[in-house]
C-alpha cells in the first residue's frame, strides 16, 4: 500500500529501544539495532502501542464503556446491508460460536 509513497520509510525486524521528544513532539526514534530515525510524522503500527507509551500518549486498548466517551452503542454497530444482502459475520448466519 506505501509502495507508491517512496518518501516514506517502513523498518522490519527491530524494536523501539528509545523515542527522543521536544515537547510533546517525537523528534526521533532509536531502534534497538543502533538505528536512529528523525521525520515529521511517525505512525506505531506495533501491537502493545509501543511508540505511543514510549512517548507518554495515553491511549485506551480494548472497548470502551458507554460512559467514557458518551456513546450510544459504544463500538457496537448494527448490520449494514449491502446491495441490499446483510452478511453475518458468523459461520453459521446469526449463531455465535460456543466459547
Amino acid at each position: 500500500m506505501l509502495g507508491q509513497y517512496p518518501n516514506i520509510q517502513i523498518v522490519y525486524g527491530s524494536s523501539l529501544a528509545s523515542v527522543s521528544m521536544s515537547g510533546a513532539v517525537i523528534q526521533s526514534i532509536t531502534m534497538t539495532n543502533g538505528n536512529s530515525y528523525s521525520g515529521f510524522e511517525f505512525i506505531d503500527a506495533s501491537y502493545e502501542g509501543d511508540l505511543m507509551a514510549m512517548a507518554g500518549v495515553t491511549y485506551a486498548v480494548g472497548r470502551e464503556s458507554v460512559a467514557q466517551y458518551g456513546e450510544a452503542l459504544a463500538g457496537v454497530r448494527k448490520p449494514v446491508p449491502w446491495a441490499g444482502v446483510v452478511t453475518s459475520p458468523y459461520v453459521v448466519p446469526a449463531i455465535p460460536p460456543a466459547v
